[in-house]
């Protein structure tokens, strides 16, 4: 059975909920058609195992969603399967065991092949001490019915089966992601150490033209100095003549990263600025 972990528990909670709901709306709409066509043979019977299939329902409604006790998910599909075989005892031709396909499927999900056994055996085991009533006729149902629940169960196992194979190989691949994050955040860390070490101003301009990397002695050198050109007078090698902003070393650094964008042949620029 599911729910080592609380996502897994979690999500069995939500299918035991799901179904005792869906069971409990069949089983008042059963009720409802049974008594306007006048089908119960035995009112208080009918009326005990209804109200033991709303008792379960209420029970997982009540119950904690991420703390849902195991005694609890193995006990309300059996008392179940008990309260739908006092409901078709007591009105053995409105067909009420269609709703053991509820508990069969939840069985054969939660517990596997000895769900799929135990719940055919069990309904077999029903069916055959009603078949000894009167009331209750030997037919076909007598026969497909269990082999039916056998095969809801058992595609049941099987569709639990495929998902939790999935869930386990998306946590899988969640994991190697986390620690491949982890390894380029070291990385990026250590190129980082390795450029502020240096003495020399380092930075990476994209071939999109925006500066993605820069160290500290990038910083210090241009203190100055705007991300785009000068917010200060920046002067050529002779050190009188006055640069426009276009030939500053940035605004060159960035015309071949944008030209290689449009030919979609470069990687980037890099550019050293020393202080000499």
């Amino acid at each position: 059975m599911s729910g080592s972990s609380p996502s897994e528990r979690l999500g069995l909670h939500r299918s035991l909920l799901t179904n005792q709901l869906l069971q409990a709306a069949a089983a008042i709409l059963a009720a409802a058609v049974t008594s306007f066509l006048g089908q119960i043979q035995d009112v208080t019977l009918f009326v005990s195992g209804a109200g033991i299939v709303f008792t379960c329902a209420a029970v997982i409604v009540l119950s904690p969603r991420d703390r849902l006790p195991s005694w609890i998910a193995l006990a309300v599909p059996v008392i179940d399967v008990i309260a739908i075989g006092l409901m078709r005892g007591s009105a053995p031709v409105a067909g009420i065991g269609l709703l053991w396909a509820f508990p069969a499927i939840w069985i054969g999900a939660a517990f596997g092949i000895r769900g799929v056994i135990g719940v055919t055996v069990a309904v077999s085991a029903i069916i055959t001490y009603q078949a000894f009533d009167e009331s209750h006729r030997v037919a076909a149902s007598t026969f497909v019915l269990p082999f039916t629940l056998a095969a809801l169960a058992t595609m049941s196992h099987f569709a639990t089966q495929r998902t939790r194979a999935q869930r386990s190989l998306l946590e899988k691949q969640s994991a190697e992601l986390r620690r491949s994050l982890e390894r380029a955040r070291r990385q990026e860390d250590l190129v980082t150490e390795v450029l502020d070490a240096v003495d020399f101003g380092v930075i990476h301009i994209t071939p999109g033209g925006e500066f993605a990397v820069s160290n500290e002695a990038h910083a210090r050198l241009q203190a100055g100095t705007d991300a785009v050109g000068p917010s200060s007078a920046v002067f050529a090698a002779d050190g009188i003549t006055p640069l426009e902003s276009r030939q500053t070393p940035f605004a060159r650094a960035r015309a071949p990263a944008r030209s290689s964008t449009a030919s979609s042949s470069g990687t980037g620029c890099r550019v050293r600025i020393d202080a000499r």
